[in-house]
Formats: structure tokens, C-alpha cells, sequence
């Protein structure tokens, strides 16, 4: 036994006694990848260290100066430095790595250190001074290392930045609704510091009727009608396939392109978007998309190929909508199909839904469908066969269904009262040409509806009330204010303001035709898209739509096409 470990340990012996030294003098390859050299930087900061070496890193080192400030013996070679326990100042970040040799890579990078905030302060207004027509807003900031930029907030919202240490802002304040607003500035420094002044001013303007208070230029016609959220956003699309979200006083705040979240295909949006209960705003064009309010895309459905075919959205969140090739979709609020039902022809017309969630839509075929929430067949109700329906029904609280036709010698309004398995003709009134408008509801059941043939109908029971001559045709709806006014938009580049009898009260010329439907805010505020690729904000004295069941394009602010969405006005 004693012989074999002999000749074992003999045997470990001969072969280390043929193995050559190996030789290491190369040091580490070893370089600070964040932050970058010459930085300014404040509080806590990353730093992060790419460190390499053929026989392997023992330990990488990170010093600030001279101070050793950490190690680390494995990947990833990340440091946390606090810069706030060391004084402000020029720095320079050095570290070095080991390898298994002991030989040593060092590099280092400066670092300026500023945890300094600036100073700013507005200089003028003053606090609760009273504004009004165009003002500037001065202000100065000041910082030992630099400012960065200067950053203008009103009411929370960014207007301006300027990089200047001092300067003004020239705001005019008629983009604002009349009252309190805060105004405030926010300074940064070189290092991200930030330092901020405010104050609360009065804004009071005199407004004429009709006074155009701002524009937003986008790429493209604006057909599409705008939808209004709780918060005063306004969203619309265009023929240049975004859709835009604006604050009320006309800032962008964002757009969502349906050409690079679609597939690469040019999609001009002609139909309106419609917000969820969530505050999801839904448009169509080649796809259904889902759309978060901060712009991001939530999903998308399709193709479905709908051109001016506006969603609609049930009290369960299910969104309808049909592709111009008459297939009306039920999609879930997630994204996914719940059914379809194929129509007789092509249609333009956007579907509605009355109290009980029935589904109403015309079609080119001249019919009006009922389709129930499981996507069955209720009852269709044919209007002629010389006769379209390109016109989205409008629904009284009564259930009563109204629309219009287009003909080559027969156009009517029609009223109709929906049964469980047909419909009953209410009455129809005859117009002189085709009618593409959605019809809109006074308080007292009034319907009104703009034709082709250049006129406004005012139609109650089925006798005409009055009419109003434009001097162009007339596409869009029509909007019942809350104190009577009618406000009507026609091809004539005019927007009309008539009183309860159909007596004009003013007019205002934009210019170039309205192919849009315009919707009216809370504060008065009329918004609406030109054929001249503006989107428009028109004061008005009214306060909002009338309480009525459908005194707007789509029914109500949100344009969700829901009877039961009244209380959204």
C-alpha cells in the first residue's frame, strides 16, 4: 500500500514539474459607462463600470478623489453614490479594477456636483393681479452652475420653456376661461435641479359672440367631430391619420399616429372618436383602435375597414361599429370580437342605442336595423328602395328614433317608435335634397336637421316650425345649446348662431368649409375642424348643449352614441 502513494505522489509530481509558469502582466481593459465625463450630476446617482481581462476580474474599486467609495467583486459593476454627503464642486470619479494577477486598470471621468437648487422669480404679474387680452410674464433665474431651461405652467399644465436665465412669456390669456388661474415657473440647473415660484392671478376678458379664441393647425382635412372627456380635453382626428389631444386653451398635448401603430397603410380619420367610461378614447378607420389617455396604444382591432363610421359604446364598455362594407362588429372593451352581423350593402352611418342597449344603424339599402346586444336581428324597417340612410339615428327618451334620407327625388326625416319585433312610422317630413346630417333634439322634441339642399329643418310632430337658408350646403350636425341657441355649421365656411325661432343672432367666417360636426363645452366653447386643416375654438354666451336626449352629434360630450349617456352632457 505504502508503495502505490509512492508512486501516486511520484506521479503528481512529474506532470506539475512539466506544466510552464504562466505569465500575466496585461491589466484589466476597464471604463465608467454612466455617467458620462464632464457631467453635472446631484443626489443619489448611479454609476456603472465595464470592467474586462482574459484571466478574469478579482474586484473592481470606485474612488471620488481620493476617497475609496466602493467595491465589488462581481458583475455587474454598479455603484449607488449619494453626491449629497460630499460638497459642491468639480470631482473626479476614478475607479480601478483587479484581475487575478494583481495588475490594475484604472480610468476616471470628471463630475461636477451641484445640489443647489436656482432661484427663480416672477417679476411680473404680481399676485392677484387681474389680466386680460395679451400679457407677458417676466421672470428671472438664476444658479452658480448654469440654467438649463425655464419651464412656463398654467393651471399645471406646461405652456413654454425657454432657456434663458431671464426673459418673458407672452401668453394670451383669451385662451383662458375667465376666473382664477396659477401660474407657475420652474427653473432647472445643469444637474437637474429644480427650483420654483408661483402665484394666482384673475383672468377677466370681455368676449364677442363668435370670437375666435384659438386655432391648432394639424396635417390634414378635419371631418372628424370632437369628443370631450371630464377633464375639458378635447380629442379629434384627421385626414392626416393622427388623432390629436388638446387642452382647452389649445395646447397639443399629444397625437397618436394610426399610420406607425397601424400597419404602415395611410389612414385618414374621417369618422369622431368616442370616450370610454375609463377614459378611453376609441377611433375608427382601417383598424378599431383603443387608445390611453396619455396617447399610448392600448389595442387595436381589424381590419375592419370603417371610413366614416363612428363607434358607439354600450353600458357593458362593448364598443360597435361598422366597416363601410355594412358589418356591424360588437368588440369587448379588451380588444376581442363578440360578434358581427352582416347588413344588405355599403353603409356611412354610425350605430346608436337606445335605453334597453338596442342597436339602431342605417344602411345604403334603405333600411334601418335593430340589432339586439347578442347581435340578432330585432326587426329592420325599410324606409323605400329609391332611399339611403347615410345620417346616425337620433333617439328621444321616449324611445322614438329619428334620421334622415338621401334620394335622387325622395329625402325625408323620418320618426319612427320602435316594438319588440318591428317598427311604426311616427311620421316623415320631406325635404328638398339629400340629408348626410345626424338630426339633434330640442328640450321640447324639436328635431332639427341640416339638407343639401342648404337649409336647416325645424320639424316638431311632424309639421315644420321653421327654416333657415344657408348659402352652401350643409353636412354636419347641428348642436341645441342650453339657453335655445342653435348653432349650425355649413359648407359655406360660416358658423350660424340662431335663436329658438330660427332668427339669426350672428355669424362668424372661418374661411373655408366645415365639413365637421361641432360640439359645445361646458364654458361656451365651440370646437370643430376646417377643410383648412385647423381645428377651431369659437366662444360662445351659452353654457353647454341643452338637456336634451340628443342635442349634439353622437348624443352627448363623449360621443358615445348611448341614450343612457345623458347625464355625461
Amino acid at each position: 500500500m505504502k508503495l502505490l502513494v509512492f508512486f501516486a505522489v511520484a506521479s503528481v509530481l512529474i506532470i506539475l514539474s512539466c506544466t510552464p509558469n504562466i505569465v500575466d502582466n496585461t491589466v484589466p481593459q476597464v471604463k465608467i459607462t454612466q455617467p458620462e465625463h464632464n457631467t453635472f450630476v446631484s443626489g443619489s446617482i448611479t454609476v456603472t463600470v465595464e470592467a474586462t481581462d482574459a484571466s478574469g476580474i478579482a474586484k473592481v474599486e470606485l474612488y471620488l478623489d481620493d476617497t475609496k467609495v466602493g467595491e465589488k467583486q462581481a458583475k455587474p459593476y454598479t455603484f449607488e453614490l449619494n453626491t449629497k454627503s460630499y460638497p459642491d464642486g468639480n470631482r473626479t470619479l476614478v475607479t480601478k479594477a483587479y484581475d487575478r494577477s494583481n495588475n490594475v486598470g484604472q480610468t476616471s471621468i470628471s463630475i461636477t456636483i451641484d445640489n443647489t437648487t436656482p432661484v427663480v422669480s416672477i417679476v411680473l404679474p404680481t399676485e392677484g393681479e387681474t389680466l386680460h387680452d395679451t400679457i407677458t410674464i417676466n421672470y428671472t433665474a438664476n444658479d452658480g452652475t448654469g440654467i438649463d431651461k425655464v419651464e412656463l405652467l398654467i393651471d399645471s399644465r406646461k405652456f413654454s420653456e425657454r432657456t434663458e436665465g431671464a426673459g418673458g412669456f407672452e401668453v394670451n390669456t383669451k385662451r383662458y376661461s375667465n376666473g382664477q388661474h396659477k401660474i407657475e415657473l420652474v427653473a432647472y440647473d445643469m444637474a437637474g435641479n429644480m427650483g420654483k415660484a408661483d402665484l394666482t392671478v384673475n383672468i377677466a376678458n370681455e368676449f364677442m359672440d363668435g370670437e375666435i379664441r384659438w386655432t391648432l393647425q394639424t396635417g390634414g382635412i378635419i371631418d372628424s367631430s370632437p369628443a370631450i372627456d371630464s377633464k375639458g380635453i378635447i380629442y379629434i382626428g384627421s385626414e392626416d391619420s393622427k388623432l390629436y389631444a388638446i387642452a382647452p386653451e389649445g395646447i397639443l398635448l399629444w397625437s397618436f399616429d394610426l399610420f406607425s401603430n397601424g400597419d404602415g397603410y395611410s389612414e385618414p380619420i374621417y369618422s369622431a372618436p368616442a370616450i370610454g367610461e375609463d377614459g378611453t378614447i376609441y377611433v375608427c378607420a382601417r383598424y378599431l383602435y383603443a387608445v390611453n389617455p396619455d396617447g399610448t396604444l392600448k389595442w387595436k382591432y381589424g381590419p375592419i375597414g370603417a371610413l366614416r363610421n363612428s363607434p358607439a359604446i354600450g353600458n357593458d364598455g362593448t364598443i360597435y361599429v361598422s366597416s363601410a362594407d355594412g358589418t356591424l362588429y360588437a368588440i369587448s372593451s379588451d380588444g376581442k370580437l363578440k360578434w358581427t352581423y352582416e347588413m344588405g350593402k355599403d353603409t356611412w352611418s354610425s350605430p346608436s342605442i337606445d335605453a334597453s342597449g338596442t342597436i339602431y344603424i342605417g344602411n345604403h339599402d334603405g333600411y334601418l336595423y335593430a340589432i339586439d346586444t347578442e347581435g340578432k336581428l330585432k326587426w329592420k324597417f325599410l324606409t323605400s328602395e329609391s332611399e339611403s340612410i347615410y345620417s346616425a339615428p337620433a333617439i328621444a327618451s321616449d324611445g322614438t328614433v329619428y334620421f334622415g334620407t338621401v334620394s335622387t327625388d325622395n329625402c325625408y326625416i323620418y320618426a319612427i317608435t320602435p316594438e319588440a319585433t318591428q317598427a311604426i312610422l311616427k311620421w316623415k317630413y320631406k325635404t328638398e335634397w339629400h340629408i348626410y346630417a345626424s338630426p339633434v333634439l330640442g328640450p321640447d322634441g324639436t328635431v332639427y336637421v341640416g339638407s343639401w339642399d342648404k337649409t336647416l329643418y325645424t320639424v316638431k310632430d311632424g309639421s315644420l316650425k321653421w327654416t333657415f337658408k344657408t348659402n352652401e350646403r350643409i353636412w354636419a350636425s347641428s348642436i341645441v345649446a342650453s339657453d335655445g341657441t342653435i348653432y349650425v355649421a355649413g359648407l359655406d365656411n360660416y358658423i350660424y348662431a340662431l335663436d329658438s325661432n330660427g332668427t339669426e343672432k350672428w355669424r362668424v367666417n372661418i374661411g373655408c368649409k366645415i365639413w365637421s360636426s361641432p360640439t359645445l363645452s361646458k364654458d361656451g366653447t365651440i370646437y370643430f375642424g376646417g377643410e383648412d386643416w385647423k381645428i377651431y375654438a369659437v366662444q360662445t354666451k351659452s353654457s353647454g348643449i341643452a338637456e336634451s336626449s340628443w342635442s349634439k352629434f353622437r348624443g352627448n360630450l363623449r360621443n358615445t352614441g348611448n341614450l343612457s349617456d345623458i347625464h355625461n352632457n
